[in-house]
């Protein structure tokens, strides 16, 4: 490999477009002595030694965790199950209890009725009001909330 060949290797490989060939000779470039290589390229010779040194590197297969550890597991057991039981016993205490039995009491429904057609007229008219300005409300805050996504949508595109 020639160094010219090297430096478009290179320019691949940061660009993340190089092949695994293209990498492996790369490696093998760069295992030369350094007097060998051009010094434009000197600065990437420790990246790909690195990468050939640590292939070498073998990880042992046992392994044993500190003995704390368990401990610690053992503890989070032991908080979780507290914790679980503490949830039950504050959905017990906060669950209704019917020790004392009693039947509903019935309404009286007439004391709420209009006496006139008129007082029955202002109260529904009331209602509706009441009703049509909740809406009103809920509208513009629709439209409010559709001009602000057009405004962004707008802004990204003339971004683009």
């Amino acid at each position: 490999m020639n160094d010219q060949q090297a430096r478009e290797w290179i320019d691949k490989y940061f660009a993340g477009t190089s092949s695994l060939w293209e990498e492996e000779q790369l490696r093998q470039y760069f295992q030369q002595p350094m007097h060998n290589i051009p010094s434009s390229l000197h600065q990437y010779a420790p990246l790909f030694q690195f990468f050939e040194k640590e292939k070498s590197v073998v990880f042992p297969k046992n392994i044993e965790l500190p003995i704390a550890n368990r401990g610690r597991t053992v503890i989070r057991r032991v908080v979780r199950i507290a914790a679980t039981l503490l949830l039950l016993a504050a959905f017990w205490w906060m669950s209704p209890r019917n020790s004392n039995k009693t039947e509903p009491q019935v309404i009286n429904w007439e004391a709420f009725e209009p006496d006139s057609p008129a007082e029955a007229f202002n109260i529904s008219r009331s209602a509706f009001m009441r009703v049509a300005n909740e809406l009103n409300a809920g509208a513009k805050m629709a439209t409010e909330e559709v001009n602000k996504v057009r405004e962004i949508s707008k802004s990204i595109l003339k971004s683009k």
